[in-house]
C-alpha cells in the first residue's frame, strides 16, 4: 500500500486530477494507492475547519497509524512535481 499525499487546496479540479493520476501510477506499479484526501472530501467539507480536521485525521491518526496503518506494508511515494 501506498499513501499518497498530494495538494488539495487552491485549484482543487487540477489538484484532483493530479492525485488521481498518482493514484494511477501506483496501480499500474502493482501497489494499492491510499489517497484519505480523495475519499474523505466526497462527505467532509474542507472548508468548515472542523470537517478539514477530522479529514486530516489529526486527532485520532496516532490511534489509526498504530491500529491500521502499522500492520499493512505502507511506503511514501514523495513527488516533488506540482499540481500544474
Amino acid at each position: 500500500m501506498i499513501y499518497v499525499c498530494s495538494p488539495y487546496r487552491g485549484d482543487v479540479s487540477v489538484n484532483v486530477a493530479f492525485a488521481k493520476r498518482c493514484c494511477l501510477e501506483v496501480i499500474k506499479a502493482g501497489k494499492v494507492p491510499f489517497a484519505p484526501h480523495l475519499y474523505f472530501t466526497q462527505f467532509l467539507d474542507d472548508d468548515i475547519p472542523e470537517e478539514r480536521e477530522r479529514g486530516m485525521c489529526k486527532p485520532n491518526f496516532p490511534k489509526l497509524q498504530k491500529n491500521l496503518l502499522s500492520k499493512l506494508p505502507m511506503k511514501n511515494w514523495l513527488n516533488n512535481n506540482s499540481a500544474k
